[in-house]
């Protein structure tokens, strides 16, 4: 534990020399296309256990990257809004967890094929606390649901869903913006 703050304590002094920001500091999407110094034109991110066989296949016989999220494969149907943003932290490492995989052809000196292959995992300790838009947007949600409930015109419902959608999405943003460590 003493090397991993001493560790830390030196990469901070020195980065303070370079004006590191905390942006900076940000683990990549795809840590392990980093591992080969590329950028992926296109990073799959498969939500079911086929999708994911089908991803790693696919990267095996042609090359390629993807990224999945273990604890978003299945279902959650007693995971409320409220736990998902008051979560503690055995609870963020988990839904934050994420590896990714790359393949890419190489070839060496004497013209022969090969393949490099990456590996790499991600998560968050703190996933930081939503920004203040998002209590708004969830009670606005809720009035659209309770419209959406007392509605009789199919018109009406179907103009209220589409309401509700553009809501959810906002909140998905919102997701992306906490603020705080």
């Amino acid at each position: 534990m003493k090397y991993l703050i001493i560790s830390l304590f030196v990469i901070i002094s020195v980065s303070a020399q370079n004006k590191i920001e905390l942006k900076d500091l940000e683990t990549p999407p795809s840590p392990a296309f980093v591992l080969f110094d590329m950028e992926p034109n296109s990073i799959e991110r498969p939500t079911t256990p086929k999708e994911v066989a089908a991803s790693f296949i696919s990267s095996l016989n042609q090359g390629g990257s993807f990224d999945v999220a273990p604890y978003w494969l299945s279902s959650h149907p007693n995971l409320t809004f409220d736990d998902y943003y008051n979560a503690n932290l055995s609870q963020t490492m988990l839904q934050t967890l994420s590896f990714s995989f790359a393949t890419s052809p190489t070839t060496n000196s004497e013209d022969s094929l090969g393949t490099k292959v990456g590996l790499g995992a991600r998560w968050m300790f703190v996933a930081g606390e939503p920004r203040d838009t998002l209590e708004a947007l969830r009670s606005s949600l809720k009035e659209i649901q309770n419209k959406i409930l007392d509605a009789e015109d199919e018109e009406e419902i179907n103009k209220l869903k589409n309401e509700a959608k553009e809501v959810a999405l906002a909140i998905q943003n919102e997701d992306h913006m906490r603020v705080g460590f």
